[in-house]
């Protein structure tokens, strides 16, 4: 009698890209279809449990624990591929595995802010006033400084806005809008 707990990661990736070839018999260019496509187990570690020789009836818990390596990737799926971890446990009652059941898992790899550009970042934008009947023209220029450009969730990052006024217009409100891309 034996139960193992194993950890599994795979990464598959998938797409298609046209290529460019001169047919020589018909003398004539083609685009032919090509699927490009990967895959890899990159992460199997295994844990047999310690279990007597039977098991009694009713239910029976055990604990085990894995050491995930630093720098494993997080769990990630799109239309091109993806990167999936499982626990899968199995029961062996003789040779064959008479019992298993897996289950998929997500990852979250921590992010290293020192691995990452950690410059300040300045935008400046300056828009030229028309002169007209009421306004007699003039610039209004502003800077915005964050001191830095990387962000995690949760974060509390601190941000300047820097305005000069040239012109007669009255500013009457400032709006800083933070956009994912």
């Amino acid at each position: 009698l034996a139960v193992t707990v194993k950890l599994l990661g795979d990464e598959r990736t998938e797409w298609q890209d046209k290529e460019h070839y001169f047919d020589s018999a018909e003398q004539k260019k083609k685009i032919n279809c090509v699927v490009y496509s990967g895959y890899n187990n990159f992460l199997t570690f295994q844990h047999n449990l310690p279990i007597k020789d039977t098991f009694n009836v009713g239910r029976h818990e055990y604990s085990f624990s894995f050491v995930l390596p630093k720098e494993l990737p997080g769990s990630y799926q799109n239309e091109y591929g993806y990167i999936r971890y499982y626990i899968k446990a199995e029961v062996y009652t003789s040779t064959e595995s008479d019992c298993e059941d897996e289950r998929e898992i997500d990852i979250m790899s921590p992010i290293e802010l020192p691995s990452l550009p950690q410059d300040a970042v300045r935008l400046e934008d300056k828009e030229d006033i028309t002169p007209h009947c009421c306004v007699n023209g003039g610039s209004v220029t502003m800077l915005l400084e964050l001191k830095n450009k990387t962000f995690v969730q949760t974060q509390t990052s601190q941000m300047k806005v820097h305005t000069y006024n040239s012109s007669d217009v009255k500013i009457e409100s400032i709006k800083v809008k933070l956009k994912m891309v």
